[in-house]
C-alpha cells in the first residue's frame, strides 16, 4: 500500500452512532438494513481521514455556472470523537468540541508519548494536521454514483492537473479523455474489456460538444458508443450498467486516495457485471483500501468472512455491529450457504436479529 492501512477505527456519538469499533482489512464490506448506519459510517470515516492529512477543499471546474464538486464539510457533529489506528502503529484521537474547535491527539512507535494539538474548523477552509499519517493529498473518495451524473458533460483536464472524479461521476468523459492523452494503454485495455462484456459494442468512445461556460463558448466531452450495427450512442441514451462499469473501471487511474468508500456499487447493474465491478475493487485493494457499504448479498459472494460486518439498529445502543463471522452457527452455515446467501436467509432486514441470535428458518 502507498498509504498506511487503517486497521480499526473506534466512532463514538456522531450521527446515529454511539459508540461502535470497527476491524478493517484491505477491502471490506457493511451490509445492513436501511437506516442502520452504514452511511453515517463511511461519512464519520471520511470525515476523520481527510482531518488526518488536510483540508476539506477542492472542487472541478464550473458548468453552468455550478460546480461539479462541492467542497466536502463535515457538518456539526460537536461532541463525537473518531479513533483510528493505522497498520504502522500510529493512533489518533480526534474530538469535536463544542466551539467548532478539533481537538487532536496522537502517538506512534517512533513518540510513544500522545501529542495534542487544536484546529477550527471554518467553512472551506482548514488549517494543515499537525502531523500526517497517510501520503500527503491522498485524501479518501468517496463514490456514490449516479447514471443522471455520469451522462453530464465534462470539461477537459488541463496536463498539469491529476486525473480526478465528482462522487457521483460528473466528469468520468473528462477522466476518458485524459486516459486517452495521458495513458493510451489504460484506455484501450478498458475499450477491450467493456467490448467483451457488452457484446453489442464495437467501441468507445467521445464526442466533443460546444456550451456555454461563465457566459464563453468552451468544448465539453461526453461519451459516445459505436454498435456493431454502426449506430452510434450518446451517454444521454446508453445503459446505465455500462455507465457504471466505465466509472468504476476508471478508479485505478485517478489521482492518489488514502481509501475508497463504495456507497452500494450493486445499483443498476445485471448479477454478472456486479462479480466484474467486485474484481476491480479487490485488485484495487492492493494498493488503496476499500470499504462498501451494500445491501447486496451478490456483492457479499465476493468476498471473504473476514472481510463482512453485519449493521443494525438499536432504539437505545444506536448503531451496532458485529462480524458475520462471529454470528452464531455460522462454521456450520457457511457451509450450506455462500456468504451473501446466508446473510440473506438469515436477516430479517429490520434489527438482523435472526442471523445475530442464531434463530430463523433459513
Amino acid at each position: 500500500m502507498d498509504v498506511a492501512l487503517l486497521a480499526k477505527i473506534r466512532i463514538q456519538n456522531f450521527g446515529c452512532i454511539k459508540d461502535v469499533s470497527l476491524d478493517l482489512a484491505g477491502i471490506c464490506a457493511m451490509i445492513g438494513p436501511n437506516d442502520s448506519g452504514k452511511s453515517t459510517l463511511l461519512r464519520a470515516v471520511r470525515t476523520a481521514l481527510q482531518l488526518v492529512n488536510g483540508a476539506f477543499s477542492g472542487g472541478f471546474p464550473e458548468i453552468h455556472g455550478e460546480m461539479t464538486c462541492r467542497p466536502f464539510d463535515p457538518g456539526r457533529n460537536r461532541g463525537a470523537e473518531i479513533e483510528l489506528e493505522f497498520s504502522e502503529g500510529v493512533r489518533y484521537h480526534l474530538v469535536f468540541q463544542r466551539d467548532d474547535d478539533i481537538l487532536e491527539s496522537w502517538k506512534s512507535p517512533k513518540s510513544p508519548e500522545a501529542q495534542s494539538a487544536r484546529r477550527i474548523w471554518e467553512p472551506r477552509n482548514l488549517s494543515a494536521p499537525p502531523v500526517a499519517i497517510v501520503k500527503k493529498n491522498a485524501f479518501p473518495r468517496l463514490v456514490r454514483l449516479d447514471a443522471d451524473s455520469l451522462r453530464q458533460p465534462g470539461v477537459l483536464i488541463p496536463s498539469s492537473q491529476q486525473i480526478s472524479l465528482d462522487e457521483k461521476g460528473i466528469g468520468i468523459a473528462s477522466v476518458y479523455d485524459a486516459l486517452i492523452n495521458r495513458n493510451l494503454d489504460a484506455f484501450l485495455s478498458i475499450r477491450n474489456k467493456v467490448c467483451d462484456l457488452f457484446p453489442t459494442i464495437s467501441q468507445i468512445g467521445l464526442q466533443n460538444i460546444d456550451i456555454a461556460v461563465n457566459q464563453r463558448n468552451s468544448v465539453v466531452k461526453i461519451f459516445e458508443i459505436t454498435l456493431k450495427d454502426g449506430a452510434k450512442v450518446a451517454a444521454p441514451y446508453m445503459s446505465e450498467g455500462l455507465l457504471f462499469y466505465l466509472a468504476y473501471a476508471a478508479l485505478s487511474y485517478l489521482e492518489p486516495a488514502s481509501m475508497l468508500l463504495i456507497e452500494e456499487p450493486e445499483n443498476g447493474l445485471h448479477p454478472q457485471r456486479i462479480k466484474n465491478i467486485m474484481k476491480i475493487l479487490r485488485e484495487i485493494s492492493k494498493t488503496t483500501q476499500v470499504l462498501i457499504a451494500t445491501h447486496s448479498p451478490l456483492v457479499i459472494n465476493e468476498m471473504q468472512p473476514q472481510e463482512v460486518t453485519i449493521l443494525w439498529r438499536d432504539n437505545e445502543k444506536g448503531t451496532q455491529l458485529v462480524p458475520i463471522a462471529k454470528t452464531p452457527e455460522f462454521e456450520a452455515r457457511c457451509k450450506i450457504y455462500a456468504l451473501g446467501e446466508l446473510w440473506l436467509s438469515y436477516a430479517d432486514g429490520v434489527d438482523e436479529s435472526p442471523l445475530r441470535n442464531g434463530n430463523g428458518n433459513g
